[in-house]
């Protein structure tokens, strides 16, 4: 007889790991008991030797959660086993170096199956969830992972559901989230009576559901309260909800994701490449951009050639779609404003007007959580969005951080992270900082995380930008591209010699200036800007980066002062005979350097060739100028491989010089170029817009040469790297040249993962 206590780290809470160890422990005859311990779980197994053994060999191949360690040792037969039976035991605490914390799981195929079946009596309840599935992280309070830690504890469950929780075999044998019609969470349909007061209309499950769908099909906006807050939902097929809801949510032209209720349904609309269906059926369930094939009204995608498209991940949703189709699912929120997770802050919403009603449900939401977005480009899978299903899944880093560390982000895109050993936990998005609602969210959750990680930080990094709120009170700095190259970096493990690209629409530069197209080489924690696209000085601040004419505007300027030849065609939203005033001002502010900023940016140029060729003037939602730009080029590239090649290379291209040690690429030329070109080329916007993309990736290669001649590895990070003809021909050409080309897989490669790039880079450093 031997007696092991075992201790397990990795993904072992709240992922039915402990009712699998009592199973195989019974079906190997042994005894003991299995618990969680702060973040850990904790196993004494008592039996005969053979018994034991084969136990520690089946245990490292339980296919629940993910076991990262485990650490067996030798305890006296008689002190361990005070018991003839394996028992799940009372949870208790500890501090542990590495704590992991589950995230959300999407509805599994047993319990989908079961909801649909009317002799089971979870029938069509929209909150059936078993130990493989169902909230974790959004609704837990306290680490360990146990019911009276989670807000199920608010709910006592009745005799038939407590006999399933201890029931050997049982599929909900210790389910924290266990629930039925009799003892679980419920739903309640609120409205507004005819005097303009709240009403409950409804608490029958059943009635709720039938007149969530009728109100869907007859082109209301329900508010959905989900596994992480509400969203806004409504028929696709109705341009009146779809135009009402744009204008509730200010967002005049940003496209609507939709939610299917099957793969096959997907098709229908759009593209789906086996790694894109490979990423709607994982558990985060995301949204996925895919390429249209068809559309419902045009208010709902727009002018977008893609679509956002994912599938239900719970119950509600699954219920819904099955009797209404398709439906747009959009953050249940003003525009810019976190998603809502709270009954009151919605029914504020539906008095100012929007939504209809409001579907809510008594099972409280601890963590807000969006949906995760992804795109597949050839063979890159990027994140848009880190966020259910994702958070708070942490990234392992090649070495330990030398004290627990807080990384602040951004203000923009914002997501914060905690790190502790080699582990870095990013928290969920939370949108801009500017508005008052995300900053006190974020606050909430800094707390929050701290408490269930158990992590006091020591050290506090931020944004190298003086007027960030993010970074206020952190005590060291990281610059913003410099953080973006450290990300990837990080998350790939990289070592010895890198060198870095960072491209998107502005970071505030040590010297000063604003960033945007930087290139760096790392070696051994070091890192050195060694080139970028030349600076330009831009008008409008940032109102400028939203109107795309005032930048086109600051490159006409910098192209005439260098007697550089340029067209004048600048288009206005004013009357004509305003056009010369308005003009005059702004040169006039231009030269005397009034409400301008230096700027290196890739975003403004892109913003700068967007209005040049007429394809967007103005960004009424981040990036849509380069977009839509994007979207032309797609088009154009197919036109452009018809010409010649000798005749191809001398269309546009970008002059590389280099400069005091700095290698310098010529946005200003180019764009003078693309003028010219332009008025050879009658009706070639979109053969120009993919010339302007090869030309600017075409540069960024020849850069990448000539500054890292002895640097294989590179890195490519920033907003601008969405751009999946500028990543993918990136790519190639660095390939083509014998480097190895990394990017973000695990955090985005916007501003949602500069948290990651901040705490990596800030190991073992100086405060900035």
């Amino acid at each position: 007889m031997q007696t092991k206590k075992i201790t397990v780290t990795g993904l072992v809470q709240g992922v039915g790991f402990r009712p699998a160890v009592a199973e195989l422990a019974e079906e190997c005859k042994i005894a003991g008991q299995v618990k969680n311990m702060g973040g850990v779980v904790e196993i004494i197994a008592s039996g005969e030797n053979e018994a034991v053994e084969k136990f520690l060999h089946r245990l490292s191949l339980l296919p629940v959660g993910r076991i990262d360690s485990l650490k067996v040792q030798d305890v006296p037969y008689d002190a361990a086993c005070t018991s003839t039976t394996f028992v799940i035991a009372e949870s208790s605490n500890g501090r542990e170096e590495v704590r992991l914390l589950p995230v959300d799981f999407s509805t599994c195929d047993r319990c989908r199956e079961e909801l649909f079946d009317k002799k089971n009596r979870r029938y069509r309840y929209p909150f059936i969830s078993c130990t493989g599935c169902g909230p974790r992280y959004s609704i837990q309070r306290a680490v360990p992972y146990d019911r009276d830690s989670i807000t199920m504890g608010d709910f006592e469950m009745c005799p038939e559901c407590l006999n399933e929780y201890t029931k050997k075999g049982n599929i909900r044998r210790h389910a924290q989230t266990i629930a039925c019609h009799t003892c679980g969470p419920t739903l309640k349909l609120v409205g507004l009576d005819s005097g303009g007061k709240f009403v409950a209309i409804e608490k029958d499950t059943e009635v709720i559901l039938a007149q969530t769908v009728k109100a869907l099909k007859e082109e209301k906006i329900v508010a959905i309260k989900d596994i992480g807050g509400f969203h806004f939902a409504f028929s696709p097929m109705s341009s009146a909800a779809a135009k009402r809801l744009r204008e509730f949510k200010h967002r005049d032209k940003k496209p609507f994701a939709v939610m299917f209720p099957g793969i096959e349904a997907i098709r229908e609309f759009c593209e789906v490449s086996s790694k894109e269906e490979e990423l709607l059926t994982s558990n985060a369930r995301p949204i996925v951009l895919l390429k249209k094939k068809k559309d419902f009204v045009t208010e709902i995608c727009g002018e977008s050639d893609r679509m956002g498209a994912f599938l239900p991940c719970n119950p509600l949703q699954i219920i819904l779609l099955e009797e209404t189709g398709p439906l747009v699912m959009t953050s249940g929120n003003r525009g810019g404003e976190p998603i809502i997770t709270g009954d009151e802050e919605m029914k504020r919403l539906m008095e100012e007007g929007c939504p209809d009603f409001i579907v809510t449900h008594d099972r409280e939401i601890l963590t807000p959580l969006d949906d995760s977005i992804y795109q597949v480009n050839g063979s890159f899978v990027q994140l848009l969005r880190r966020a259910r299903g994702l958070v708070p899944e942490p990234i392992e880093l090649a070495h330990p951080l030398g004290a627990d560390t807080f990384a602040a982000g951004g203000d923009l895109k914002a997501v914060f992270a905690l790190g502790r050993g080699k582990m870095v936990y990013l928290s969920q998005y939370f949108g801009d900082l500017e508005e008052v609602r995300c900053m006190k969210q974020r606050r909430n959750a800094i707390a929050r995380m701290e408490g269930l990680l158990a992590l006091t930080p020591e050290i506090s990094v931020g944004d190298l930008h003086p007027a960030y709120v993010s970074a206020k009170e952190t005590n060291a700095k990281v610059q913003h591209h410099m953080a973006h190259v450290a990300s990837v970096i990080a998350e790939h493990q990289l070592e010895g010699k890198v060198l870095g690209i960072a491209c998107d629409g502005t970071g505030y530069g040590t010297d000063g200036t604003i960033w945007g197209s930087e290139f760096f080489t790392y070696n051994n924690g070091e890192m050195e800007r060694v080139g970028h696209f030349g600076t330009v000085r831009l008008l409008g601040g940032d109102a400028g980066a939203k109107d795309a004419d005032k930048t086109l505007f600051s490159y006409r300027m910098e192209a005439r002062e260098r007697g550089l030849s340029i067209g004048d065609e600048i288009r206005q939203k004013t009357e004509t005979d305003q056009l010369g005033e308005i003009e005059r001002l702004q040169e006039m502010a231009w030269k005397q350097k009034i409400n301008t900023a230096l700027s290196s940016s890739m975003g403004r140029l892109f913003d700068a060739a967007s209005a040049l060729l007429e394809i967007c003037h103005y960004n009424s939602y981040e990036g849509e100028c380069a977009i839509l730009l994007e979207q032309a080029a797609h088009k154009g590239k197919e036109r452009f491989l018809y010409l010649p090649e000798a005749e191809r290379e001398k269309l546009l291209t970008v002059d590389v010089t280099k400069h005091d040690d700095m290698w310098i690429a010529d946005g200003v030329k180019l764009i003078a170029d693309l003028s010219e070109l332009k008025r050879q080329y009658e009706n070639g916007q979109e053969l120009l817009s993919y010339l302007f993309h090869h030309a600017i990736a075409t540069a960024i290669v020849t850069m990448a040469e000539f500054a890292g001649k002895e640097y294989n590895k590179v890195v490519l990070s920033g907003g601008s790297f969405l751009n999946r003809i500028l990543l993918s021909e990136v790519a190639e050409g660095l390939r083509a040249a014998g480097k190895e080309v990394y990017t973000n897989e695990k955090v985005p490669c916007g501003d949602g993962g500069i948290a990651l790039g901040q705490i990596f880079y800030s190991m073992g450093k100086k405060f900035l």
